[in-house]
């Protein structure tokens, strides 16, 4: 198949080339959220492969695999998904797309294809790649290989435990390059017609361009008390953070503020733990299910956790996506009593001793290999969750109702997994392990129940296999591990789904139904992640759609202060952040801000250390600190840089302060706003840039002047 051209935005050709010429053999590429990694992926793929190179795309889910093979394809390069059993794999082929997981135990079959070849490697989410799994699907490419180059792609490149990327610091990474910061892609965009690229905002073809990512506007207010909860492995200890979390003002606070600043928009909640989500669902179902923008709605809000079902997952996203629904709860914690150890590379880890920096065993049909988990959960065992169990000589397992079990009816028969309430009363086989973690089956299994409820503590870990090694009063199994879901990859899916759609008014045909981007973020689950934090309830929001006005950011858990804001996570190097005691982990060039000050004039609020009010020019050496307490979420200004403003600042600020009264007066007069933009060019002899009418316009209520409407 002849190669299908690919068209770059300009930021990732540039990545590219800087790729290309800086000569490294393993370079990580930092490129946010929704800036575009697969399509990089693509091209150099494409480039490489076409000049009789071979390549491997290594992703850490089965459906990332997927979305890039299916990249590749429609660019002309038809890549190999390894996977199922080897006679299905053709090994001739040049480009390979595979987890880590699979491609381990194809270790001897993997160094063939890659022996006497120029091959190059692209790694997804490569801040995961320092597990010895991964360490060892590269090297034995690299041994093998005439020429090896190694691209690493990702929107955080550091981890919790602060361990760098760099060789010098533990890693296998030799530069990093840092392709485009978050504030060029909310500045700026591509004219859909003639795809050149402006500032946003400017006018192109007869249309106004819009930018590659949206800035969203940040609020933040009443927030989880998090002062005195212990830290176990890097993050915050679950159950102590979920029970501050759901109590009924806190809950009902984070209602309230959607109705008052989101109300009717489509949205994902962010939220602790699996009673933290039921709570605020409860919360915003009780109180909007009968208001004006929700009449005739069952319910808005669902709640997905990792106890939801697949098919009960894509129903509840199908419904996001088409409007049915508005908001859904995101957690996923599925759990082990706490005497349940989990096998690590330091042995048997306790919930009270396990880390972060721990290789966990994870099982995967009977192969065993150690990576690090992904998430470490602590929480209390919620009012009516069932625990199910089963103590014998030869078994010993007790877990929550919904963790999934691994099992199979007949011997020889393929491994399957399903939440552990539904194997209650059968006989099945459970697999066990010897001392040598040689996996055996355990016939007539029959798991049982608990009626009795009793105040504890559940934990767990997830991994990327899906599976784990336990271990309960000396008797070792392989289980499930904690499970949640990834919109992103769900709402294609759903979509499709025709049985979800709607009837006609005549019930004769489905109506297919209108897509709904997110354009609402709210965050009730502190963390002390970054990078959960920024591809969590920042990256998932910053998606520039058509039909999208605005994206906004409702803070409950002070993660803006805990870290930084989106304009300032960049400036990024090979070294982690070990070394560097700063709040905002070594990420942010300028620290987000101590405290903040509020304009005593037209009542603004800005980064504590800011001198002059940038909407009224104002002095604000008299400005009030205010505090984060109970009451209205405040909106955040937009921190890009530090420091005090330039004298083409100040004017500017005058300016904006002068239209900002010009709109304020049609607003009250129910006149058309843009007037003030007639107003400001007699004054000032050029019109009122893109930027400034989005911070007045949104201020007013007035988004949808913005492109024309």
């Amino acid at each position: 198949m002849a190669l299908k051209r690919q068209y770059l935005r300009p930021y990732q050709a540039q990545g590219i080339r800087a790729w290309q010429e800086g000569g490294a053999e393993a370079t990580v590429l930092v490129l946010p959220t929704g800036a575009g990694k697969t399509s990089i992926a693509s091209s150099v793929f494409g480039e490489h492969t076409a000049m009789g190179g071979r390549g491997i795309m290594l992703a850490h889910r089965n459906e990332l695999i997927d979305q890039a093979a299916q990249r590749l394809s429609q660019y002309g390069v038809q890549s190999e998904i390894v996977r199922g059993a080897d006679s299905g794999i053709d090994w001739s082929r040049p480009m390979l797309t595979g987890t880590v997981q699979t491609l381990i135990r194809r270790l001897e079959k993997l160094a063939l294809w890659a022996k006497g070849e120029d091959v190059l490697v692209v790694s997804d989410e490569t801040h995961r790649v320092l597990g010895p799994t991964q360490r060892t699907v590269v090297g034995t490419i690299r041994d093998s290989a005439a020429r090896f180059r190694l691209i690493g792609l990702t929107a955080t490149p550091y981890r919790l435990d602060g361990q760098g990327l760099g060789r010098e610091y533990g890693g296998i990474f030799d530069k990093l390059v840092e392709v485009v910061t978050p504030t060029f892609l909310f500045d700026h965009g591509q004219c859909s017609n003639c795809k050149t690229e402006h500032a946003r905002g400017a006018l192109c073809c007869g249309m106004a361009v819009r930018s590659y990512l949206m800035r969203p506007r940040l609020f933040q207010g009443r927030a989880v008390d998090t002062s005195g909860i212990r830290t176990v492995a890097g993050e915050f200890d679950h159950g102590e953070m979920e029970k501050r979390s759901s109590s009924v003002k806190l809950v009902g606070d984070i209602a309230e503020q959607y109705k008052r600043l989101a109300d009717g928009r489509t949205g994902v909640i962010f939220a602790v733990g699996v009673k933290h989500a039921h709570a605020i669902a409860e919360e915003f179902n009780n109180r909007f299910v009968s208001g004006p923008s929700f009449t005739g709605q069952v319910k808005i809000c669902g709640v997905v956790t990792g106890e939801t079902q697949s098919e009960e997952r894509n129903k509840i996203l199908a419904q996001i996506a088409t409007g049915d629904l508005k908001l859904a709860v995101n957690c996923g914690v599925l759990c082990l009593d706490e005497q349940t150890e989990i096998l690590t590379d330091r042995g048997w880890a306790r919930h009270d001793t396990i880390k972060a920096t721990d290789k966990v065993a994870n099982w995967d049909n009977g192969r065993v290999f150690f990576e690090e988990p992904s998430a470490i959960h602590h929480r209390p065992r919620a009012v009516g969750e069932n625990m199910v169990s089963l103590q014998s000589e030869r078994v010993n397992v007790r877990v929550t109702e919904g963790h999934r079990m691994v099992y199979r009816m007949v011997k020889d028969s393929p491994w399957l997994k399903v939440k552990a309430s539904a194997l209650v009363g059968g006989d099945v086989i459970l697999p066990g392990l010897d001392h040598d973690l040689n996996t055996h089956d355990l016939d007539r299994c029959r798991l049982q129940i608990e009626t009795e409820h009793k105040n504890e503590n559940v934990w767990c870990v997830t991994v990327r296999s899906g599976n784990i090694i336990t271990r309960r009063n000396g008797k070792v199994h392989a289980l499930g591990n904690c499970e949640g879901w990834d919109p992103e990859s769900d709402f294609e899916r759903a979509l499709h789904d025709r049985s979800l759609w709607k009837w006609n008014a005549a019930k004769t045909q489905r109506v297919e139904p209108t897509y709904h981007p997110l354009s609402v973020a709210i965050d009730a689950c502190p963390t002390q992640s970054m990078g959960k934090f920024m591809q969590g309830p920042i990256g998932r929001n910053t998606r520039n759609h058509p039909d999208k006005d605005e994206a906004l950011y409702l803070g409950h858990a002070d993660n803006i202060d805990r870290h930084c804001q989106p304009d300032q996570h960049h400036g990024f190097d090979l070294s982690g952040f070990v070394q560097k005691k700063d709040k905002n982990q070594g990420a942010a060039k300028t620290a987000a801000p101590e405290a903040i000050v509020i304009c005593t004039h037209c009542f603004s609020t800005w980064p504590g250390g800011t001198v002059m009010c940038k909407d009224c020019g104002r002095d604000l050496a008299k400005g009030r600190k205010i505090e984060t307490v109970a009451g209205d979420l405040h909106e955040v200004k937009t921190q890009i840089g530090g420091g005090a403003m330039t004298a083409g600042e100040k004017t500017v600020a005058a300016k904006e302060a002068r239209y900002r009264e010009w709109v304020s007066d049609a607003r009250k007069n129910n006149l058309d706003p843009r007037g003030a933009d007639r107003k400001f060019w007699s004054e000032y002899k050029t019109y009122p840039d893109q930027g400034m009418k989005e911070r007045v316009y949104r201020e007013f209520g007035l988004a949808r002047y913005l492109f024309g409407a």
